[in-house]
């Protein structure tokens, strides 16, 4: 090839790049359509932020930070209320932000390509730039951002999303009622689940526990109770209960002088009382034991003072074990295991799993004295 061929090819590209852009442009009507776009890619990021951020926020921390008078936080209390119709405005007015982006892209495009050979490779080109932008930029990173600082980004949008949800009722009935419809049609009606589990309270209540103790906050011990109530029921009575050898017996062969000189030595409120075979026969109430030795002294008849006892599994929960005690109207129960007593457990010990420790006359610093191990076989009494 010469040179005057080279120089003809040169002299023609301008040409043939000119050949596919449309004359006559109208860079007015191209500067508004770039701005709509722009627009309407901020829109279609405020509404997916907001979706994301008021289904990531903590309600129960929105609610306090509400009753306490903040107000934005109230407009956000008022669209969790509301949810669904929050969230069909937020669909709604994210659509139609897609869809006009979607349909302004292709007019400026034609602006661009009108009466030209490459309309259509640049409307599939325009498609796919408006989908990158509109996924990256509308969606992707205000997700990632409201997800990041929910309760902030809640309540920046809160006011401005319930303006929009009463502007947009009237079209979101329409579309909720036609949802409704559609659903109840072609599925069934499903239990619908707790928008908070047991393991949300509790990470909820730990999280507010441990910033009370780092405030040195006096809802500290309301917390940690909150937290005890929580992990209640998931106790038993083996994990609660006092070990059989710390716990003090009396033998009801015993003279009823010993029994008394020992109750005072104690001030314990309840004895379990074993036989001669080392069996447990029954609980020994003080209160009336004392009453009724004030009254008749030697003479007093110990088996009318004798509760029966109370046998419960080392598995039991002990929130099940508070309710049959409570209507038992028993104090103290023994935990047996495979036919050998291991332990008792009484209501104060089934309280302090909930406020702590409780300090009692069996709290004294007195030695424990060893207690032979028991058996509930036969010739034992059991409940």
């Amino acid at each position: 090839m010469d040179d005057s061929s080279i120089w003809r090819c040169v002299s023609a590209a301008p040409n043939a790049l000119g050949a596919g852009i449309a004359d006559g442009i109208n860079f007015g009507v191209i500067a508004v359509y770039i701005i709509l776009i722009v627009l309407l890619i901020a829109g279609g990021a405020y509404f997916a932020s907001a979706e994301t951020a008021l289904a990531s926020v903590n309600r129960i921390r929105m609610k306090s930070y509400a009753e306490d008078g903040n107000k934005r936080a109230q407009y956000v209390m008022y669209i969790l209320n509301n949810f669904d119709k929050a969230l069909s405005t937020i669909l709604i007015g994210n659509n139609i932000m897609h869809i006009a982006c979607a349909a302004i892209a292709t007019l400026l495009t034609r602006q661009f390509f009108r009466g030209s050979s490459y309309l259509d490779i640049a409307l599939i080109a325009s498609t796919v730039i408006i989908t990158i932008l509109v996924f990256l930029i509308a969606e992707m990173i205000p997700k990632y951002r409201a997800k990041a600082a929910s309760e902030k980004h809640a309540m920046r949008i809160g006011k401005s999303l319930y303006i929009l949800m009463k502007i947009l009722t009237p079209l979101s009935a329409v579309f909720t009622w036609i949802s409704t419809g559609l659903h109840k049609l072609f599925f069934r009606k499903k239990k619908e689940e707790p928008s908070v589990t047991e393991e949300d309270l509790t990470d909820i209540i730990e999280s507010f526990k441990d910033e009370r103790e780092e405030d040195g906050a006096a809802e500290t011990e309301t917390a940690k109770l909150m937290v005890s109530a929580l992990h209640f029921g998931a106790k038993t009575a083996g994990e609660s209960m006092t070990p059989w050898d710390k716990v003090e017996t009396l033998d009801s062969s015993m003279e009823i002088g010993e029994i008394y000189a020992r109750v005072q030595e104690t001030n314990h409120s309840r004895f379990p009382m074993m036989n001669a075979k080392g069996r447990i026969v029954g609980v020994l109430n003080i209160r009336p034991f004392l009453k009724a030795y004030l009254k008749d002294g030697e003479e007093t008849e110990l088996i009318d003072l004798i509760d029966t006892p109370l046998f419960v599994r080392p598995d039991m929960p002990v929130d099940e074990l508070l309710s049959e005690m409570s209507h038992s109207k028993i104090h103290l129960a023994f935990v047996s295991d495979q036919g050998q007593v291991v332990g008792i457990i009484t209501i104060e010990d089934i309280l302090e799993e909930l406020v702590g420790e409780i300090f009692d006359e069996s709290d004294a610093e007195e030695p424990a004295q060893d207690a032979p191990v028991p058996e509930t076989e036969e010739g034992g009494v059991t409940a």
